[in-house]
């Protein structure tokens, strides 16, 4: 059963299924004519879409049967123009294939955490939100979103033509919900610890005029990434090159075995910063301090543990100004998606007989049988 508030100038649906450490994404959007059941629009967009992608090929269908994700939005537009890049779902930076890590479980040492590689990995974050995103706090004092929107081109390297709030949120958190990452956790880490104020990313210039950009390349950061997974391969952390390998000890095995995980982390912090001191011009660092190597190995570190959607949340919410309905989803985070609300509703259901969690920002969106 469909339920919806009339009036909606726009509909969109996304749909994230997990299996085996894959991850298959179809975001459809619609305008919505007039009289016409914006709902009903939504669900045959993303049928026409899934028809023509991986998830309704029958060698892909096993897709429709692990944890399947829907975020669907009803728009009603107010801050942007009413057209379909403005509609959500909202992805700053298309979705990629990286490098990752993942938890093995317990396995030897004194506290048993172990980790896996995980190559092209794919990875990337879906939003919507209903509300109005003023401004946020980064550093000294507010940022207004227009400017952040600008702000996150120089850091992303995304140039967005679109003039929605919300898109810019999807930004922030593919700029700081990097968990289990080392490259875009160093480039997270150079944001908190290394650039000063937000104009630091091109040179001190007004970031709506200027065109300099003094953010890390691409190529900085994941040299940095690739310095940071050098040093974990060697640690007891490490299990083995792909998942299904070795036998719970890190290249660095031998007696290293009964490091502790703190242990672990601060003889892999020094490595990379033995590392950064003695080659600064090869890593292009040659104008950091001593402390400032330091702290963004600190904070690099900091983020590739910690700093999962559900963390990130909770940051952008505390800096954020303005009303929020927000449902943000993780690729790297099978099944799980993160809520908050301010100013706006949000509710959830679980029905536990189906295996399903239902949300919305009206109540009668999960009143379904």
């Amino acid at each position: 059963r469909l339920t919806e508030l009339r009036g909606g100038q726009s509909s969109g649906l996304a749909s994230l299924s997990w299996k085996d450490e894959k991850v298959k994404i179809c975001v459809a959007k619609t305008i919505v004519p007039k009289r016409e059941r914006a709902s009903s629009m939504m669900v045959e967009q993303w049928k026409r879409q899934t028809l023509r992608g991986p998830l309704a090929s029958e060698k892909n269908s096993p897709f429709l049967k692990t944890p399947l994700l829907l975020q669907g939005h009803l728009r009603f537009a107010t801050s942007s123009r009413n057209m379909v890049a403005e509609s959500h779902p909202h992805i700053w930076t298309p979705f990629q294939k990286m490098t990752v890590y993942a938890k093995k479980g317990r396995g030897e040492g004194k506290d048993g955490l172990r980790f896996v590689k995980k190559r092209d990995v794919m990875v990337g974050h879906v939003l919507t939100h209903n509300g109005d995103f003023d401004a946020i706090t980064l550093y000294e004092g507010p940022f207004a979103q227009k400017d952040f929107g600008r702000w996150l081109e120089k850091v992303t390297g995304i140039k967005s033509d679109v003039d929605s709030d919300s898109a810019k949120i999807a930004g922030y958190f593919d700029v700081f919900s990097t968990q289990f990452n080392w490259p875009l956790s160093a480039r997270r880490a150079w944001i908190l610890v290394i650039a000063r104020n937000e104009l630091d990313v091109c040179a001190g210039e007004d970031v709506n005029l200027s065109k300099k950009n003094t953010a890390p390349t691409v190529e900085q950061y994941s040299k940095w990434g690739q310095l940071f997974e050098e040093a974990f391969d060697k640690s007891t952390l490490f299990v083995c090159e792909e998942e299904g390998e070795g036998k719970g000890k890190g290249k660095g095995g031998g007696g290293g075995a009964e490091l502790s995980f703190r242990e672990s982390i601060d003889k892999l912090k020094e490595y990379v910063i033995a590392k950064l001191l003695a080659a600064k011009f090869s890593y292009a660092v040659s104008e950091y301090t001593t402390r400032e190597i330091r702290d963004l190995v600190e904070e690099t570190v900091s983020g590739f543990f910690t700093a999962d959607a559900f963390q990130t949340m909770g940051d952008f919410m505390r800096s954020a100004h303005g009303s929020f309905g927000l449902c943000v989803a993780s690729a790297q985070e099978p099944g799980g998606i993160v809520l908050a609300a301010s100013g706006q509703p949000m509710c959830f259901a679980i029905d536990p007989e189906v295996n399903a969690v239902l949300y919305g920002s009206e109540t009668n969106a999960i009143q379904v049988p």
